[in-house]
């Protein structure tokens, strides 16, 4: 950590295959008077830690930038990138600040897993916006002579006005994976209050894809804690246990404080509220063989900022040393007033798995 750049990176090596690194960076509040300083000063704390470990710019398999104001931080950010495939995401960090960096960078090439960012697309609703960027990412994986159920293992989907806009978001995935023949197994994802730098743009999608063979897939969801999603009318895994040949990882998607019914539990109390998102991921991770030790990086969002001090109470003990950023990010349930996703690894032995 510098003066005024608050960096983590977590190295996770399953012994003797590909390192994965994962990153986190953001200021601290009030140590920049501008988006330009504080980018720059985040920027240069993130190349630097980049050549530390031999890495250089561009090598992400994920990229994502959080922005206070997106259509106007935004063009700034691109000009930077240069064409650099990015995720930009019009969600503050919940601390004050104007920019927080979440990276994901595994060695080595070729590589089997790849992040598609969202298109732009053309409808002029929710729903409309939804159903296309999941018929543009099923192409995208037939391209590769693969399949929207098999190839995607996870999207990340950010609603304006998230209270309003995410019932068409239902309508259009589900259609969607109607289509596709997906009633029973469905793929880990965080649905959750976001923009990007286009404001016409309601509805926007992140999706981690495997080209070739698929790794195992088994989902993960921890009925005495959780309900199943589709009991409310959602299709998405709470979580999925992928398995490459020496490792698993865990995609733990956005997980709230939810029970085996499917109600909201402790209303109107964020710290009860998180330490149920805890013991719910907890559930989700033990159901696969893992932990929370094994957790290599996480985002908490939050409906309130003003609640950042009583959430983090509840987090930081768990997510101490790993990259976690927290982000004012409504949750898609008014009632809901924290979420959080996570990636989880550990080694393994999958012997008929292909490798990553």
């Amino acid at each position: 950590m510098s003066g005024k750049i608050e960096l983590r990176r977590h190295d996770f090596n399953p012994g003797g295959g590909r390192t994965e690194r994962f990153f986190s960076a953001e200021s601290k509040p009030g140590a920049f008077p501008d988006f330009e300083g504080e980018f720059s000063a985040l920027r240069q704390e993130y190349e630097s830690a980049l050549a530390e470990c031999g890495a250089t710019p561009g090598e992400e398999l994920l990229l994502r930038f959080h922005l206070s104001d997106a259509a106007n931080q935004g063009p700034a950010l691109r000009r930077f990138l240069g064409g650099r495939p990015a995720s930009i995401v019009d969600q503050p960090p919940a601390a004050g600040t104007r920019v927080s960096l979440e990276a994901w960078i595994v060695e080595g090439t070729p590589l089997r897993c790849r992040v598609a960012y969202s298109p732009r697309p053309v409808g002029d609703d929710s729903y409309s916006q939804m159903y296309e960027l999941f018929g543009k990412l099923a192409d995208d994986a037939a391209a590769k002579r693969g399949s929207l159920d098999r190839n995607v293992l996870r999207t990340w989907i950010y609603c304006r006005d998230v209270d309003n806009n995410y019932p068409g978001v239902v309508r259009g995935r589900n259609r969607r994976f109607d289509e596709h023949g997906m009633r029973e197994r469905y793929i880990a994802s965080t649905g959750i209050g976001g923009g990007t730098d286009v404001p016409g743009q309601l509805v926007a999608m992140d999706a981690l894809l495997c080209d070739g063979a698929a790794p195992e897939q088994t989902a993960l969801r921890a009925l005495r804690n959780l309900s199943p999603t589709a009991l409310y009318g959602v299709r998405f895994e709470r979580g999925m246990r992928i398995g490459w040949r020496d490792r698993d990882w865990f995609l733990i998607s956005g997980t709230a404080s939810i029970d085996c019914k499917g109600e909201v539990l402790h209303v109107g109390d964020v710290v009860k509220q998180s330490r149920r998102v805890v013991e719910n991921i907890s559930a989700l991770l033990a159901e696969g063989g893992a932990g929370l030790a094994d957790v290599r990086a996480a985002t908490v969002y939050l409906r309130d900022p003003a609640e950042l001090a009583a959430v983090r109470s509840v987090f930081d003990p768990v997510f101490r040393t790993i990259p976690c950023v927290y982000l004012r990010a409504p949750v898609c349930r008014p009632a809901w007033l924290v979420e959080c996703e996570c990636i989880a690894a550990k080694s393994a032995a999958n012997p008929d798995a292909p490798e990553l």
